[in-house]
């Protein structure tokens, strides 16, 4: 894991080169309270997002005048919704999935479209090469938000359902299916063959008393901080959307902020990055085991099965044809030597 070394020097090196100038000076109390809030299990888990590690590398970072509030676990806003009170500014930070930023706009449409990245390490790498000041700039411009950091929640999304496995998209066909209000997770699980039903997470669980619903496209993660038991019986890893999250901030907002606290938010926003990247392997590996020891059983797709998952995809992508631009795209494809894939997409006229 090279990169990963690399990527954490880095960031160690330019977080000394920063507190150098506020090395000398004396503590001060805060001159500035920022509030941090997400909530529920379809954003940030509290665990992988460290309140401790947060608040203090504000601190540090300024010397002691940002005082950090943190309302991690839903008492403030849950998912969506913490946009919505950043902009209203009873928050400034928000944390939140990939997937629910899609009720703001496009611009991590990019990140959803279906096996874009090989894993989380290859996202790492194109994030830092190039794709996370394109993904800033277009931010900026099209949901008026500060984006501050993209990180993992867990690996790819699967299929979590009431009873399974699914081996196959045909073992999928007329299944009603739970998906978050991201165009790109819709779009698949429809391609895939399932009725995909848009449903916040406070009301999952009452759709599966009323079977309205029959599974869920979420990554372990996401499936093992809803806690479904006893509904869900079955995980199927098929990949597909790689399971992300975001710290943003209200445009108006962070633009009315001092310099200094700016440059403390952006580097805090990259440490976290980098951080919660390279713990990203390991933790997954340890929640799959989780799901198993709750009595879900995991099954990992055949070589062959994992090639019908894939070939399915195109579809979704030529459904979302005009929410993404198609070189970026391409050029994170190629990054990534996914030639056929590229075939595949421009053959079905997605790219």
């Amino acid at each position: 894991m090279p990169r990963f070394r690399t990527a954490a020097k880095s960031a160690i090196a330019a977080l000394i080169v920063w507190l150098v100038p506020f090395a000398a000076s004396p503590a001060a109390s805060a001159d500035l309270t920022l509030r941090i809030a997400g909530g529920g299990p379809a954003t940030m888990p509290p665990r992988n997002l460290p309140e401790d590690l947060v608040r203090d590398q504000f601190t540090s970072l300024t010397n002691g005048r940002i005082d950090l509030a943190t309302q991690l676990k839903g008492k403030l806003c849950i998912e969506y919704e913490c946009v919505e009170a950043a902009r209203r500014q009873s928050t400034d930070l928000a944390v939140l999935s990939c997937s629910d930023m899609g009720a703001f706009g496009l611009t991590l449409t990019l990140l959803e479209l279906p096996f874009i990245f090989r894993n989380s390490e290859a996202a790492e790498t194109i994030l830092e090469s190039w794709l996370m000041q394109k993904l800033s700039a277009s931010m900026q411009q099209n949901e008026r938000l500060q984006l501050l950091s993209v990180f993992p929640k867990g690996e790819s999304k699967g299929l979590a359902t009431t009873s399974g496995p699914v081996r196959i998209p045909d073992e999928l066909v007329e299944r009603s299916i739970r998906v978050s209000k991201s165009p790109a997770e819709f779009s698949l699980v429809h391609t895939w063959g399932a009725r995909a039903v848009p449903v916040d997470w406070p009301r999952v669980p009452a759709e599966f008393k009323r079977n309205t619903v029959e599974g869920l496209y979420v990554s372990a993660s996401t499936l093992l901080a809803a806690d479904l038991n006893p509904h869900i019986t079955h995980f199927t890893r098929t990949g597909g959307i790689w399971d992300c999250n975001v710290l943003v901030m209200d445009l108006n907002r962070y633009d009315g902020l001092p310099n200094w606290a700016n440059q403390a938010a952006d580097e805090v926003g990259s440490s976290l990055q980098i951080r919660i990247f390279a713990s990203e392997l390991t933790r997954s590996a340890n929640e799959r085991e989780a799901l198993k020891s709750r009595g879900v059983e995991v099954y990992e797709p055949t070589e062959e099965e994992n090639s019908q998952w894939r070939q399915v995809t195109a579809g979704a992508w030529r459904q979302l044809v005009g929410t993404f631009n198609p070189s970026d795209a391409e050029r994170t494809l190629a990054d990534q030597d996914l030639q056929d894939m590229i075939a595949l997409l421009k053959k079905a006229g997605a790219l």
